[in-house]
């Protein structure tokens, strides 16, 4: 590698790097967010799917680094893994092209894009996925090329060690052995043998870890569940163009103008090298179709964070495009800047706009409303620094609870509360019950007479015609507290 490319991947890592620490969410976040951080620090790592252990183990070290809060740390290892997965990406498409200027400019679009900026600033392990599906995609162009083995099994390794970050890296599964055997056409198969040994080496610490929590039964699940689901989409035309429908709204929100070269890089990359570009393609496709199927939870919107892989995929399409398109773009410095001002500026113009736009059909969003946050902003702004609401919320509920009170919570009012209980230490005397609709109503029958009764909200995740029955749900701060009805002490 070459002076230039040294200095560019130093000042992408750096220059992105800065871009996401200024952005990152400061400090404990709702939902999985909060989840996420409270797991990483007091180790409690499952081997479900859900769980991306993997990524919680890398992120763990951070916790020790005295910045920002614990929450803040976890955060951070999402920066990161995102800063690193460009500099990866950055060197993938030149590899791809050798051009130095396309391999700038596909880098900063996919630094740029809403979901990949997003996903560096929240603590989650999508920037990890990317920086293995690069390396990946990269060693195995680099074995094919250079023939040397050692580039087959860190491949390998890379390849079973990232299904224990998230299962969606099984899509790329079919792409990468197509590859693999229209390079080893003719070839002895002893690479492939030891290409295979290292995969289950990579594969190993997941395997261990779900034999040890007997989390078996519910991974096979996660994989089975979407192959179901995806043979039954494509019989339903309603879902079929919903799914596309959704997969070209959210492509563009993440690209704009990019998108020109992007889909000329497709068919640039298929005609140069058909062994990659089906490779890619094949990868692409297997993403697309995972995030495809549909879902009792909601819109197909909610779950756009994870086409974040195939997103990686299209960036190194658009380096191609660009190199494809390179006669026909500007070739003065002044051109350029012409051309690349809106194109830099629209999606940031785009994602400070859209919100005002998206309040208007809430019904769209998939999201629910929380205290102290502006759903709409959250949900299309990548930028989070400044989101202090679920702290807020948390530390308001702690003031507000009498000593020894249990407070019914749905998992995302729970998970702030857990988090400044387990990691900063906050009301360790108050019961934090985290409680699905259905339970409610016998737990606080079963603890009214021992423990002051709280509900963290009256929506609809709470069941408030049950507990109508026994209490008065009375507002206090933040939180309702649950007040008993005269008959019930009669009663019971």
């Amino acid at each position: 590698m070459g002076p230039r490319l040294w200095i560019c991947s130093a000042g992408i890592f750096v220059a992105s790097l800065a871009l996401y620490l200024f952005t990152l969410a400061p400090t404990v976040l709702w939902g999985d967010f909060g989840g996420f951080q409270t797991r990483a620090y007091t180790g409690e790592i499952g081997a479900h799917p859900v769980n991306h252990p993997l990524w919680l183990y890398l992120a763990r070290p951070l916790v020790l680094l005295p910045v920002g809060d614990v929450a803040y740390r976890v955060t951070l290892s999402a920066a990161l893994f995102a800063a690193l997965a460009l500099v990866v990406v950055f060197l993938l498409v030149n590899y791809l092209t050798r051009s130095l200027l396309a391999s700038l400019l596909a880098t900063v679009a996919l630094a740029l894009s809403h979901t990949f900026w997003t996903y560096a600033v929240v603590p989650k392990n999508y920037s990890l996925n990317s920086l293995m599906l690069a390396s990946m995609i990269f060693l195995l162009l680099l074995w094919r090329d250079k023939r040397r083995s050692w580039h087959l099994y860190a491949f390998a390794f890379l390849f079973g060690l990232s299904l224990m970050s998230h299962l969606i890296m099984l899509t790329a599964a079919p792409a990468f052995l197509f590859f693999i055997l229209m390079v080893t056409r003719g070839m002895k198969w002893r690479p492939l043998l030891g290409g295979g040994l290292f995969f289950l080496l990579g594969l190993a610490p997941y395997l261990l870890l779900m034999a040890s929590t007997g989390q078996t039964g519910t991974t096979g699940g996660f994989v089975t569940g979407p192959l179901a689901g995806f043979a039954k989409l494509l019989v339903s035309p309603r879902d079929l163009l919903l799914a596309l429908t959704t997969l070209a709204l959210t492509l563009g929100y993440q690209f704009f103008f990019w998108l020109i070269p992007g889909l000329v890089g497709i068919w640039g990359l298929l005609r140069r090298d058909f062994t990659a570009g089906a490779m890619l393609a094949l990868a692409y496709l297997g993403v697309v179709a995972f995030v495809s199927v549909p879902t009792a939870e909601g819109p197909a919107m909610q779950h756009w964070h994870l086409y974040m892989t195939s997103y990686v995929i299209f960036a190194l399409w658009i380096g191609m495009g660009l190199k494809e398109l390179r006669p026909r773009l500007p070739t003065t410095g002044m051109g350029w800047l012409v051309l690349l001002v809106p194109v830099l500026a629209l999606p940031i113009l785009t994602y400070a706009v859209i919100p005002t736009v998206a309040r208007d059909y809430p019904h769209l969003l998939g999201v629910r409303d929380v205290p102290g946050r502006d759903s709409a902003r959250f949900l299309f702004t990548p930028w989070k620094q400044g989101v202090y609401g679920a702290r807020t919320f948390g530390e308001e509920v702690f003031r507000t609870l009498p000593p020894d009170a249990i407070i019914i919570a749905d998992w995302t009012l729970a998970s702030p509360l857990m988090y400044l209980q387990q990691v900063e230490g906050q009301r360790p005397d108050v019961e934090i019950a985290e409680l699905y609709a259905q339970e409610q109503v016998p737990y606080a029958l079963k603890h009214y007479q021992a423990n002051p009764l709280f509900l963290a909200n009256t929506e609809a995740y709470y069941d408030i015609a049950g507990l109508s029955q026994h209490f008065d749900i009375l507002p206090q701060g933040p939180v309702y507290q649950l007040v008993p009805k005269p008959p019930l002490s009669r009663t019971q």
